[in-house]
Order: C-alpha cells, then sequence, then structure tokens
C-alpha cells in the first residue's frame, strides 16, 4: 500500500484530534500552547441559586454586622459542579469562579436612612472576596416605601474545595419586611446569586 502524507488525506481517511473518543458532547478542543490540550465545554458552567419564601412570606431582616443572605434554592445547575448548598454555604470544587449576586432590601421604618451593601465572602479563609455597591434608601412616611437593590461581582480560583457565602449588612436592622415584603403570586425570590465555572 503507498504511503500517503498525513496533511493528503481527505474523506473517511481523516480522523479525530487525540481524545475525542473520550470527549462529551459539545465540548471542543482547546490547545495549551504546549503541543497538547485538552476537550471543555464550549461554553462556562453555570449554577443559579436564589432566596426564596413561600408565597406571601416576607423577606428576613439585615443586621449590624455582616451575615448571609439566605440562599437557600439551587434552581440551575445541569452539570451538578456545585458540591452542595447547605444553610446558605456553597461549597464548590478546585476551579476559577465568577460569581455576580444581587439581592434586595427595603426601608420601611419612618425618618431612618437606610445604608447597605453585599459581598462575596470566602468562608474557608474567613475572608472578604470583594464588597459590592453599597446603597442608601431614605423613607419619609405614608403608603410610600424606599426599595433598592444590591450588586456584587467576584472571581475567586480556589485549589482545593472550598466554602463561600453571599452576605448583607445594614446600619440598622429592620424588623419589619427586612429584605422585602411578599407578593401575591408564586414563590417569594429575594435574592439572586450566578456562580460561572470558567475554568
Amino acid at each position: 500500500m503507498a504511503n500517503t502524507n498525513h496533511k493528503d488525506l481527505t474523506g473517511v481517511s481523516l480522523h479525530e484530534p487525540k481524545g475525542a473518543a473520550a470527549a462529551s458532547a459539545a465540548e471542543v478542543f482547546i490547545a495549551d500552547g504546549a503541543a497538547s490540550g485538552s476537550f471543555v465545554k464550549e461554553h462556562p458552567h453555570i449554577a443559579i441559586m436564589q432566596y426564596q419564601e413561600s408565597n406571601g412570606v416576607n423577606g428576613d431582616a439585615y443586621s449590624t454586622s455582616w451575615s448571609k443572605v439566605p440562599i437557600n434554592t439551587e434552581v440551575y445547575d445541569p452539570e451538578s459542579f456545585v458540591v452542595s448548598l447547605t444553610s446558605s454555604v456553597i461549597t464548590l470544587p478546585a476551579g476559577t469562579y465568577f460569581f455576580k449576586g444581587s439581592c434586595l432590601w427595603y426601608n420601611n421604618q419612618v425618618s431612618i436612612g437606610l445604608k447597605a451593601a453585599c459581598r462575596m465572602y470566602d468562608a474557608t479563609a474567613a475572608a472578604e472576596l470583594t464588597k459590592g455597591i453599597s446603597a442608601f434608601s431614605q423613607f419619609t412616611g405614608g403608603n410610600d416605601a424606599a426599595h433598592q437593590t444590591m450588586t456584587v461581582s467576584a472571581i475567586h480560583v480556589p485549589t482545593s474545595q472550598n466554602t463561600y457565602e453571599f452576605q448583607a449588612i445594614s446600619n440598622s436592622t429592620l424588623t419589619t419586611f427586612g429584605v422585602h415584603d411578599g407578593m401575591t403570586t408564586g414563590n417569594e425570590v429575594f435574592a439572586i446569586l450566578e456562580i460561572w465555572k470558567l475554568a
């Protein structure tokens, strides 16, 4: 049989890249710059978590010290990369992660200027990753109340399994509707945390 240069192969004689037989659906080959590479998902792994309450139930109050936003529901994690969500503590394996969180709060105390902020917290290292956008609201009474949304973004690269908390703080503990007041249809959603596994 005549020898054929690899560059001259055509049709069914062409073969797949090394590792294709073990690759999962929708994975693509990414070169590593060192004459090799690996198959990875063509999109980042994504998980979405929320702080939910039953219909008509008001949200918990924030306190004057940093405390966990009560993230209690994992609504999306098709690739199951989140190890666990327990008591609002999120456990993740080693990797590169992008966090994007947002949470509501509700000022219904007359003449109180409410300041609040949120942050992502590395519970394993007991250290703040980054603080989000601080906010201020002033409630003047009547039928109006001040509602605001706080947001935070962070990137972290744990080298081993690690735990995280989405936290918030306020300059006043609101005893009524501290996060938000309940609606009338469906589950109440008071906070959302997106976690993107980039690598």
